[in-house]
């Protein structure tokens, strides 16, 4: 009788193991397809953030004055406009995550799953 448990044990463990190794791979593949079809947009979203458009301040000079697309009261001059150089820190931080971090862990993941892709396991 302990032996029979003993291999019941054994099975019950690799059970395990195999469910949480396939848990593993379709938590990777799912990511990999959510990162796939968001980065595009978010991508577009970071850049549209700081989009200024210019409009001409004194024809006489030739001077021009630019503004944020999304909110025309912010001047894209970081120093004239406190705002703007706040938004440009985010701009910054969301374009070294979005845009350069998350394609490294998109590749990192791209090589997890490897083996599994070339053996035709997926």
């Amino acid at each position: 009788y302990k032996v029979y448990l003993d291999r019941k044990k054994n099975q019950d463990t690799k059970d395990i193991r195999a469910h949480a190794n396939k848990l593993k791979n379709w938590a990777a593949q799912g990511t990999i397809i959510l990162f796939y079809f968001a980065i595009p947009t978010v991508s577009n979203s970071i850049f549209d953030a700081i989009r200024c458009r210019a409009f001409d301040d004194n024809d006489d000079e030739g001077t021009s004055v630019s503004y944020l697309v999304v909110d025309m009261e912010i001047k894209c001059n970081m120093t004239e406009d406190s705002s703007f150089a706040a938004i440009f820190i985010l701009f910054l931080v969301f374009f070294a995550i979005w845009i350069i971090l998350i394609p490294i862990g998109f590749f990192g993941l791209l090589a997890y799953i490897y083996e599994d892709v070339n053996s035709q396991r997926i």
